[in-house]
Formats: structure tokens, C-alpha cells, sequence
């Protein structure tokens, strides 16, 4: 594990802030899959992200957790800006990064986020071809939800005295509608939902019980994805 910074391909004025992980017995001279783990709105790579991330690298990923442009240890002015298409141009800016890395096998590249940064990551996976596989944790669509509320109860036109329930709701309910939201518009046809019983959305940042489910799921899926056929093509070789 060690603390890196690199510069924004999107914004070189900025510079980025990761921690990358590596698995146990990494050969530096080999090709490795990885995952890019993104960080909920107003989080940091330290927190549940990088519990995410850590626990990956478990399963034989290398991974990277960062801080979004604005926040965290990476530059950018104002602070703590959480701006969706800033967000989503920055999962392109680390795999950037990452393709420079001689152990990055450029095609076994995932990426997964938390919350906010699980809908940034699809949002990202439409238009970067890079990435394989995706997975999400607590899925927000951070648009929708200014808009249709938490829940989804209210209509776009009435949106705005919904913006003044604060996080306080945020904290009590879960979000479940917007990963089936996701899961119903996702291309793919090869896409599972997993839901995890007893927990809530911010369960799933930090509750030991609940971050080790999802990443009993997510852990093979990844394995799946990004390493299970290349694998097989090298014992065939």
C-alpha cells in the first residue's frame, strides 16, 4: 500500500491524491487486473472507500482508492466541490494514470463506488470503454435524487422543498430504488443484483457485517470479469 499523486489529465492544474494497493505476493513484472473504488459525496479515499479497496486487494486485485478533484488531499479550488461531471471525468483521469503503470493489464480494468460514487462510476463506464466490470455499493444517482427526493415520491416540478430535508433522512432510510433504477437502465444483460437484508445505505459504508457481505459478492464478480477468462487463456497457452 502507498500514497501517490498524479496529475489530472482532465484539469492538469490539479493533482491527485490515491493510495493504491497491492495483493499479497504482487510480481511487479506481471500484468495485473485492478480496480478503481470510488468514494462517496463529501467522503475521502482514507474511509469507505479504502475499506472497499483493501479488502479487494485481499481477493488478488491491485486497487486504488482516491480523492475526488476538489477534496481530500487532491488540489483544486473551491474546496469540497461535488460537481457530477467533475466526478465522473475523474474515474477516466485515475484509469488515465493507471495505463502508465507497466503491472496494469489495460484490459482487465474494474471500477466500483460507494453512494454517490457508484452512480459517478456507471455514469463513467458509458463512455470509457476501459473499464470491464462494474460493481456498486449503495448506489445514488445523485441527479435524481435532488430531484425525485430520497425516496423517489416527489415529481421534478416540485422538487425544491425537498432539498431542505437535510441528511437527516438521508441517515435513516435506505436507497434502494436507485440500484434498481441503474440495474434497469444498465445495457448490459449481464448484470445481478444483490441485496444485502438488515442494512440500510449508510450501513454499507462502514458496518463490518455488511461490508463483508458486499464484498463476498463483489470480490468473485470482479474475479469473474477480469481475471477468470485470462486465466484460462493462460493455461491453454
Amino acid at each position: 500500500m502507498g500514497k501517490i499523486s498524479f496529475t489530472n489529465t482532465n484539469n492538469p492544474t490539479i493533482t491527485m491524491s490515491a493510495v493504491i494497493n497491492f495483493p499479497e505476493g504482487f510480481d511487479e513484472g506481471r500484468k495485473c487486473p485492478v480496480i478503481v473504488v470510488s468514494h462517496p459525496g463529501g467522503g475521502v479515499k482514507e474511509q469507505t472507500a479504502g475499506t472497499y479497496a483493501r479488502k479487494l486487494t485481499e481477493g488478488g486485485f491491485v486497487t486504488i482508492a482516491y480523492d475526488a478533484s476538489y477534496q481530500g488531499e487532491s488540489g483544486g479550488e473551491p474546496r469540497q466541490l461535488e460537481n457530477p461531471h467533475v466526478r465522473t471525468e475523474d474515474i477516466s483521469a485515475v484509469i488515465d494514470y493507471l495505463t502508465t503503470l507497466p503491472y496494469v493489464d489495460r484490459d482487465r480494468i474494474g471500477a466500483m463506488g460507494i453512494c454517490a460514487g457508484a452512480g459517478y462510476t456507471a455514469n463513467a463506464a458509458i463512455q470509457d470503454r476501459r473499464i470491464k466490470a462494474v460493481g456498486t455499493v449503495s448506489a445514488v444517482n445523485i441527479g435524481s435524487m435532488f430531484r425525485n427526493g430520497w425516496e423517489n415520491t416527489v415529481k421534478d416540478a416540485d422538487a425544491e422543498p425537498v432539498l431542505a430535508m437535510g441528511s437527516a433522512a438521508r441517515t435513516k432510510d435506505a436507497s434502494k430504488w436507485m440500484s434498481d433504477d441503474l440495474l434497469a437502465r444498465a445495457a448490459s444483460k449481464d448484470k445481478k443484483l444483490h441485496i444485502v437484508e438488515g442494512s440500510n445505505h449508510m450501513d454499507l459504508y462502514d458496518g463490518q457485517k455488511y461490508v463483508d457481505e458486499a464484498v463476498s459478492v463483489l470480490e468473485p464478480f470482479f474475479k469473474t470479469k477480469l481475471t477468470g477468462g485470462h486465466e484460462a487463456q493462460q493455461a491453454a497457452e
